[in-house]
């Protein structure tokens, strides 16, 4: 006698249960898996189409010190670039990064991309009227809770960047989503104006004034420090970052600039601004990705820093042979992981329109756009705020 009519009663019924009662479970079993299946397509289907407002933002998370939070738009972006071309790096097949901002048919996030300009734009309006920090260096003052008015507006970033699209690195804040074509989107709309625009770039300086110690060091290292680079325009990509970081308290006790071009001292010192020059260390020479070499910036700040010391670097030398192993050496070197808090990097990679820049001034140029946006968000999981370059 089998197991089964040993466990069925005189009646016929298993459990008191008769056949129409079995078909009835086996039916609802098959339906439990075929609704599991259904809902399991609708969910990543909705990811992919679904506005932020109806996801999880990461304005509302916690996060732990190295946590990274991306973006909606990031996410979906990085998901999808074989669709929109970015993992190609052939010269003859340049995918254009503006394509998503100017055609509503290439991906789901057309909409979405377009609110949050228009809450990047709000952004610096109000960064642009903001009378800076109530003291000069917030060092000082980090037992009086200066770090909580840090905001261009009451509420702090979420309050401007209400649709949640910001991302977030870890208890160094908010920061602007990667997203092609890596600088201001304006270039799509207007090139030269926005080419060198900064206003792409969102700092939250209330997260970064809340890792500081009162004996906190602060530093910025600068690889391709030419300062008469970018003639004819008002714009100085380096001053300006000494100076967003002035306006809200953090003073720089170290600047040291690496730059490969001979250029005369005296000229080098009369366009520094006279607030920067009791820091300013000058180094007229190359910068090399050697680990061991003494010309290796990042060695430098490994030698002489430690973890307590607010640590800025910018890298954009126009030499991917040397910028792109000191850039993906970030990743592989847990002191610096540990030492740099703030990189910011110009990668010179194939897309359009930025190329043809590029081309026109014979700078190296090397891999592709998805390449770029996985280094940038590998480095930010990692714990460091990186941005991109202009």
């Amino acid at each position: 006698m089998s197991r089964h009519e040993l466990s069925t009663p005189a009646n016929g019924r298993k459990d008191g249960k008769g056949k129409g009662s079995l078909l009835f479970h086996s039916m609802t079993g098959r339906c439990v898996i075929v609704i599991g299946l259904l809902y399991c397509v609708f969910y990543f289907n909705r990811e992919d189409n679904a506005s932020p407002n109806s996801m999880v933002s990461s304005h509302n998370l916690r996060f732990s010190p190295n946590e990274y939070g991306p973006s909606f738009l990031e996410s979906y972006i990085l998901r999808h670039t074989k669709e929109l071309g970015y993992n190609v790096g052939d010269p003859e097949k340049i995918p254009d990064a503006c394509a998503v901002w100017k055609d509503s048919s290439v991906s789901a996030i057309y909409d979405d991309l377009h609110k949050y300009r228009a809450e990047l734009d709000e952004y610096n309006r109000l960064l642009k009227n903001y009378p800076g920090a109530k003291v000069d260096d917030v060092r000082l003052h980090l037992d009086e809770g200066i770090c909580d008015t840090l905001e261009v507006k009451k509420g702090g970033l979420q309050s401007i960047f209400k649709s949640g699209l910001l991302s977030r690195v870890g208890d160094t804040g908010f920061v602007e989503p990667m997203l092609p074509p890596m600088r201001h989107p304006g270039i799509c709309d207007d090139y030269k104006k926005h080419l060198m625009d900064m206003g792409y770039l969102v700092h939250d300086f209330g997260a970064m004034c809340r890792k500081l110690k009162r004996h906190s060091r602060t530093v910025f290292v600068d690889m391709g420090a030419a300062l008469d680079f970018h003639k004819g325009t008002d714009v100085k990509p380096a001053i300006y970052v000494t100076h967003i970081y002035k306006l809200f308290g953090f003073k720089f006790d170290h600047i040291y600039a690496y730059e490969l071009k001979p250029k005369d001292p005296k000229d080098v010192y009369e366009r520094i601004p006279d607030e920067l020059r009791a820091s300013y260390h000058w180094f007229n020479v190359g910068v090399d990705s050697d680990p061991t070499s003494s010309n290796n910036p990042l060695k430098m700040i490994k030698d002489n820093f430690n973890e307590d010391d607010f640590i800025v670097v910018k890298l954009d030398i126009d030499t991917s042979s040397i910028e792109v192993p000191l850039a993906y050496s970030l990743l592989s070197d847990q002191k610096l992981l540990d030492l740099i808090d703030v990189f910011y990097f110009e990668h010179h990679v194939h897309m359009l329109p930025i190329w043809e820049n590029w081309k026109l001034h014979k700078q190296n140029v090397g891999g592709n756009l998805e390449e770029s946006l996985k280094l940038f968000t590998d480095i930010r999981k990692r714990g460091i705020a990186s941005h991109s370059w202009p």
